[in-house]
């Protein structure tokens, strides 16, 4: 039965992609199966005075209070458990929300301090630069571009606390949001990733990843450089 859901889902996947990319996310999977984790990383400035379509006029797109963030975290559709806020605010990560008629559609978390992947995994990035991670829209309401606007809007405030760009990574097996982030116009810079191997992870970069100041780092060796928060 698994493996007739698993052919299920290949076929949907093609029906949804092409054969082409659907084999490539069951390879990529695969290989994240036995400790390989690749991610596109993305980089591009902050804009000043984004403005939404009109047709998405009537929303609004600003940083979200703690006292919204702690209530809606208990809500289980929004998936940001309230540790999770907790960690997040803690660490000083910002979240930006989309709203209608005071409704949460959407938000996505930003950061400018080094930020946990999984396990012993940290991500590190360039000073005047922040990371947005744990994007996410509700999914009745996907599919009216709030994606967009939602990591476009608040760049002037950003640039006023000196952040000039943002980076991201996406899993290279994650299409459907690869496929966004390129929709969006976010240019690709690089990839990056590691490899549990050997009881230790052994990370790396391409050339672009690596001028975009985008890194994977063990939380041993970068305690050795600076500490984590």
């Amino acid at each position: 039965m698994r493996l007739m859901g698993r052919v299920q889902r290949l076929r949907e996947n093609a029906r949804r992609w092409g054969w082409p990319q659907a084999l490539q996310q069951l390879a990529f999977r695969a290989l994240q199966r036995m400790g390989l984790h690749l991610h596109c990383v993305f980089r591009r400035a902050h804009v000043v005075a984004h403005r939404p379509p009109q047709e998405l006029s009537g929303l609004e797109f600003r940083v979200l209070r703690v006292d919204e963030l702690t209530r809606w975290a208990q809500d289980p559709r929004y998936g940001m458990a309230p540790g999770f806020v907790e960690s997040a605010l803690a660490r000083g990560d910002v979240c930006v929300g989309a709203l209608e008629n005071g409704a949460l559609l959407g938000y996505t978390w930003w950061s400018s301090a080094p930020t946990r992947d999984q396990g012993d995994i940290w991500v590190s990035f360039s000073a005047g630069d922040n990371l947005g991670y744990h994007g996410f829209v509700l999914p009745e309401h996907r599919g009216r571009g709030i994606y967009e606007p939602l990591v476009m809007s608040c760049g002037e405030s950003f640039m006023r606390n000196g952040i000039f760009h943002t980076v991201y990574f996406v899993a290279i097996h994650n299409v459907a949001n690869l496929r966004v982030q390129d929709k969006v116009g976010i240019p690709r810079a690089g990839i990056a990733g590691y490899w549990h191997a050997f009881g230790r992870p052994l990370t790396f970069r391409s050339p672009g990843a690596r001028r975009a100041g985008f890194r994977f780092v063990s939380a041993a060796r970068f305690r050795q450089s600076s500490p984590l928060p």
